[in-house]
Order: C-alpha cells, then structure tokens, then sequence
C-alpha cells in the first residue's frame, strides 16, 4: 500500500483532485480510503491506495511530481509502512528553511558589501560555484568588521518561515530530536535553536581577531559542506540511537542534496530547481507545518496535542 498526499492552499481545486483521481483510475489503482487532514479548509487530503501488479512506484512518483508543478499543489507518493511512524530525528538547513534570510546576504547588508556577497550566494545555491570556494570568497568581503554588533544586528531582525514554530513544537511533543545543520553562522544557529527549541546546531564559526573583536576574513574550524551536512546527520543519528532511515531532512539548496537524499524522508523546502530535480519530495508551499502532513499527523491532530500540553 502507498499514501497519497495532497496539499493545495488556500483549498484544493476540483481541477486538482479530478487530475488525482483521474490517474489513479488510468493506472488501475484501488482507493483503500481518503482521508481529510486539514481541518479549517479542504487544504490537505491523504489517499491510501492499492497498486495493481505490474504498476512501478517509481513512476507514479515521477507523475505525481511533473503534475504537481503544474497544479500548483504538493504531491507527495510514499509507501504506507512502519517506517512513517518510526521516525524520531528531524534536520533542517537554516537559511530560507527555518528563518527567510541568507544570513551572509544580511551581514553583508549591513557591512555594505551586500550586492557581491549576493551574486556568490545564488550561485552557490544554484550549484554552480564549489560550495567551500564561495563561502571562502564571501567571509573574505566581511574582514574588519565588527563581530558582535553585526551578529547582534542579524539576531534581533531574523524572519522565521511560517509553521517552523507550530511545526517544531508539535515535533519536540512526539518526542523527536531536531538540529539546525547549516552553511551559514554558528551564533544565527544557536538563535535559532534557542528560538524554536532545537536539540542540536552546527554551522561555520567565523575567526574573530581577540584584541579588536574584529572579523578576519576567514573561518575557523571544520567548514559544514554539502557532505559534512550528510555526516552530521549520521552522526546525531547515531548518537540518538536511530537509524538514517528513521530521519527527516529538509532544506532548499544545492548543498542541501546529499543530506536530504540520505534521510528516511527528505523534503526540498520551496527548494531551487536543481534540488527538486533531485529529490522526491517537495514542499513550494511557505508552510513548514505541512512537513506534519507528510508524517500522517492531521491538524485535528496537531490541535489535540497542543491543548493536551
């Protein structure tokens, strides 16, 4: 058996659900039941659905995905089995997932570099820049600076994504772990982490001159590439008991791929084009509280959780 879940917003259209239905009849697919997950609209549906023999699930997924971007809804296609409930550890990137910004884009603002820095942090998200090369040429545009004012600056103005707070407090009631894994700056995580009740943050440490306070230009530590990002989620895996398999993953950029095709369940956030090419799931609607859709937890649900606690 597999799940079908479908998330239109503001309400699903009858084009979009005609469509649904429409190639689940085509492929000879039996409907078991259909549920309803959202509660205040028709915004969310979950279909459990019989496959016929001879009828690929890899190839459903490929259909739901291309007719997904043209209905303007998430499609996601997974098998309905135990590891949909057995997960128990959720990681996320930081920039344009958790909170709306690229935070080396708003340090650069402030430190009046902001249209070079910008053009190096598209392309890296794009994937056309080595991810460590473009972060070393855009630390560079910051030396002299001012460490604690810029990063002070940046923490009392971030934007988080609409449903990151419903989505990690409903997370931590179920008993999940969750991390912030990031590209971006070790004290942005650590408010994002205070902020949203994260367990664990990593992310780059920019050097910082003792005496004046001031940025040198460089970072110090291990660097979180595109491949660390896929370590740290082994290991937090690890160190929490679980397997890869019961992680979830999300993020929006190229240097999010290895991470979110390691994962149990990895989700492309409102993600660049190279990264949904990439995955099998996606989420383009700004609400990071459909992840809870993808988990089987209905808002009802979600509602009767938070008024238990």
């Amino acid at each position: 058996r597999h799940v079908i879940t479908l998330v239109q917003r503001p309400t699903i259209t009858g084009d979009c659900l005609k469509m649904i239905l429409g190639l689940l009849s085509e492929h000879n697919v039996n409907i078991v039941k259909i549920e309803r997950m959202s509660v205040s609209s028709l915004a969310c549906l979950q279909v459990t659905v019989s496959m016929p023999a001879g009828v690929e699930s890899s190839a459903m997924q490929a259909v739901f995905l291309s007719k997904s971007r043209e209905m303007g809804a998430d499609i996601a296609f997974q098998r309905d089995n135990v590891d949909r409930w057995m997960r128990r550890l959720i990681v996320f990137d930081m920039d344009s997932t958790l909170i709306q910004q690229e935070v080396i884009d708003e340090l650069a603002k402030l430190a009046g570099v902001e249209e070079k820095v910008k053009e190096l942090t598209e392309a890296a998200m794009r994937g056309e820049l080595n991810f460590f090369e473009s972060l070393k040429a855009r630390v560079a545009l910051l030396k002299g600076h001012n460490a604690e004012e810029l990063f002070a600056k940046v923490k009392s103005n971030l934007v988080f994504t609409p449903g990151a707070e419903k989505l990690c407090s409903t997370l931590k009631k179920l008993g999940y772990k969750m991390a912030v894994i990031s590209g971006g700056f070790l004290p942005v995580a650590q408010e994002v982490q205070r902020h949203l009740g994260l367990d664990y943050a990593f992310a780059n440490t920019l050097d910082v001159d003792e005496s004046t306070g001031l940025l040198t230009g460089t970072t110090c530590g291990p660097v979180v590439t595109p491949q660390r990002k896929k370590a740290l989620l082994a290991m937090i895996a690890n160190v929490e008991g679980c397997e890869v398999q019961q992680t979830i993953a999300v993020g929006d950029g190229a240097n999010d791929i290895p991470m979110l095709n390691t994962a149990g369940l990895g989700i492309a956030f409102c993600a660049k084009p190279k990264v949904q090419a990439a995955t099998d799931f996606h989420i383009n609607h700004q609400d990071l509280s459909a992840i809870l859709f993808l988990i089987g937890l209905s808002e009802h649900a979600t509602e009767r959780l938070r008024d238990d606690a």
